[in-house]
């Protein structure tokens, strides 16, 4: 298995399915099954959910890593802002995402949906976990939930931005929290999940236990 590879089966793996059964059906179902049975099919769906959000969530990051060494970004900053603006919408659209952006050395942040810089905002000043941890050289960031400026509960997913070994910015996309909920309901045909934080923080409407922290 390679180092990459391995990443994405340690974030899959913070993925922790919980599936319970809440509806009236649901519940007719459940006494008509033995209780060992359905622990069966609850192991099954959990083990198809997980490697669904595996595959999923590599998918996110190809796209980043990609598109990260294709930015006009190197040590003195940006070089070309039309093609930088092209790519992270690019990037935003591919994917689905409410949101691309590239942090600078400087903290300043070129994001898609402000067509440029975002007005008084620096990622290094407000200490921004997707910028802090990417200055850290991690491979593969997600940020615990947190209100974007747009007022939606997303998470970051982050790829530091590396030329020449140096890194000279970081490129991050926000994914909305209601679009984990409509990709995992639509894995499941009669199980309501919920997505959940180990701290109890819900981020979904599925049975979903995932630990971002």
């Amino acid at each position: 298995m390679s180092a990459k590879a391995k990443i994405i089966s340690c974030i899959a793996a913070l993925f922790v399915i919980s599936i319970l059964l809440i509806s009236v059906t649901s519940y007719i179902n459940f006494r008509s099954a033995s209780v060992s049975a359905y622990t069966l099919q609850l192991e099954s769906s959990s083990k198809l959910i997980t490697h669904a959000l595996e595959q999923k969530m590599e998918r996110y990051f190809d796209s980043l890593k990609t598109v990260s060494e294709e930015l006009p970004v190197d040590a003195s900053g940006i070089t070309d802002e039309k093609e930088l603006l092209r790519l992270l919408l690019s990037l935003k659209e591919t994917n689905k995402v409410l949101n691309s952006y590239v942090g600078l050395e400087s903290g300043a942040t070129f994001a898609a949906n402000n067509g440029g810089f975002i007005p008084d905002f620096n990622a290094k000043a407000l200490n921004r976990e997707w910028y802090r941890r990417g200055l850290n050289d991690e491979a593969y960031i997600i940020t615990t939930p947190y209100l974007s400026a747009s007022k939606n509960i997303v998470m970051a997913m982050a790829v530091p931005v590396k030329r020449q070994g140096k890194i000279v910015g970081i490129l991050s996309m926000n994914l909305g929290l209601e679009d984990i909920t409509r990709f995992v309901d639509g894995l499941s045909d009669d199980l309501q999940l919920w997505v959940t934080r180990e701290d109890g923080f819900l981020l979904a409407s599925c049975w979903l236990r995932q630990y971002l922290s």
